[in-house]
């Protein structure tokens, strides 16, 4: 093939999808310098110095591919400008301070690639600045700044910027009013995750255990007994039923679990088998479909199922054989249309198919859909649409038309050249 041809061909898919035998230098050098390979693609007798150094510059991961013997301190210093997390790759030998300082702090800077730098570059001057810019950028890179960075204003500016740096605030940074700004103050917009556990438990007052269990109810794991209560159950169930099993089994009560399986049905998985009343499953089912997998066989009926369903498409899963009827069916796919792939194949309809493709804006559940009732708009249709996750391997070889193929290729899916017919590969190649 010309190497034109071979271009306009396999430019969508990367230069590892062209045969290794078409793989010449050239096409090596104008993948590379147009983006559509990494170096990797490129076979080892033609990875010089030169298409290296161009590959760096296009995409600083690539220096993980540079044969050493080619690798040099320029090319490193343009792989981490590139892309400051290519930091990674870099041979120590070629790590000076300047060229850390690039990877972390430059314009195309990575603050969390500060784990790389190595520790006799934080201790500078410049490391120190580093460090600090770092932690402005993201909070976390405090878990890279040596201890004797770690300062209180250091601390606090990490803390402010990502909760969850508290983690990494030494014993003794770690203050009153840093604990606040960690966990959250009256007032403040309520945030997910948990900062108490790293709270020391001598600062963890009442006020600021209720804070956190408000942000995130799985906090209660982390509050000292001292400060638990009925009341703060109570709290923590009716925000995340999950926090039911951090409860001490000694305070556990039937009404702070009906709270908690309000919330969230799937903790009737926690309930002994012989203790699920058929209420209590129809309950849990209620509020949360897939718990249908925890129901006994005897409560499985009709009623219960319609439930889940109604609630949870995908629950059609744990719907028996023999219950799965029409109308659950379609109840399922209505609510969830991939749930599609759990209706008999008896009960998938034409009519069906196409009232659930039309339903879904993504229009992934082409997946689903039995290769008789796909149409060439329907595979069109989902092909063009920037929410269908689908690769052109999904639509029937019959149906790859020239204008679904370069739908696909346009919208830049998966499209590996043995996907489309030849007679259309032919069309596009000739293409000028």
């Amino acid at each position: 093939m010309h190497i034109e041809e071979i271009r306009k061909v396999y430019q969508d898919t990367g230069l590892s999808s062209v045969p290794e035998a078409h793989r010449s230098m050239e096409l090596c050098e104008i993948a590379i310098r147009e983006g559509w390979a990494t170096l990797d693609a490129v076979p080892e007798r033609f990875r010089t110095e030169a298409i290296c150094h161009q590959a760096v510059q296009v995409e600083g991961d690539n220096i993980r591919f540079v044969p050493a013997p080619s690798l040099n301190k320029q090319m490193c210093q343009d792989a981490v400008k590139q892309c400051g997390s290519s930091l990674v790759y870099v041979d120590k030998y070629f790590m000076d301070e300047a060229l850390c300082y690039e990877a972390v702090c430059g314009p195309n800077g990575d603050a969390l690639a500060l784990e790389f730098v190595p520790d006799a570059h934080k201790i500078t001057k410049l490391g120190e600045e580093m460090c600090r810019l770092s932690v402005q950028r993201d909070g976390l890179a405090l878990a890279y700044v040596p201890e004797v960075n770690k300062t209180a204003e250091l601390c606090r500016v990490a803390v402010h910027n990502n909760d969850s740096a508290l983690e990494y605030v030494p014993e003794q940074e770690k203050t009153k009013e840093l604990c606040q700004l960690a966990v959250g103050f009256e007032g403040a917009p309520l945030k997910e995750g948990d900062s108490l556990e790293f709270v020391p438990d001598v600062l963890k007052c009442a006020e600021l255990c209720r804070l956190a269990v408000c942000r995130d109810a799985r906090a209660l794991e982390h509050v000292p007994k001292r400060h638990q209560s009925a009341a703060l159950y109570k709290k923590a169930v009716a925000k995340n039923g999950w926090a039911y099993i951090f409860i001490p089994l000694e305070q556990q009560t039937e009404a702070l679990f009906d709270i908690s399986i309000a919330e969230n049905g799937r903790l009737l998985k926690l309930v002994d088998e012989d203790k699920r009343t058929q209420s209590l499953c129809l309950r849990a089912v209620g509020t949360s479909g897939m718990a249908l997998k925890y129901v006994p066989s005897k409560y499985l009926t009709l009623e219960i199922c319609a439930i889940a369903v109604h609630q949870h498409g995908l629950a059609l899963q744990y719907v028996p054989s023999k219950l799965r009827t029409p109308a659950i069916c379609y109840l399922a796919v209505r609510q969830y249309p991939m749930a599609l792939s759990f209706v008999p194949l008896s009960l998938q309809t034409e009519a069906l198919c196409k009232e659930i493709f039309i339903m879904q804006r993504s229009k992934t559940v082409l997946r689903y859909i039995p290769e008789k009732y796909k149409t060439e708009s329907m595979c069109l249709e989902a092909m063009q649409s920037e929410r269908c996750a689908l690769d052109l391997d999904v639509v029937p070889h019959h149906l790859r038309t020239e204008a679904v193929c370069r739908a696909a290729i346009k919208n830049g899916r998966s499209v590996q050249p043995w996907y489309i017919p030849a007679s259309v590969r032919t069309k596009l190649c000739l293409e000028k």
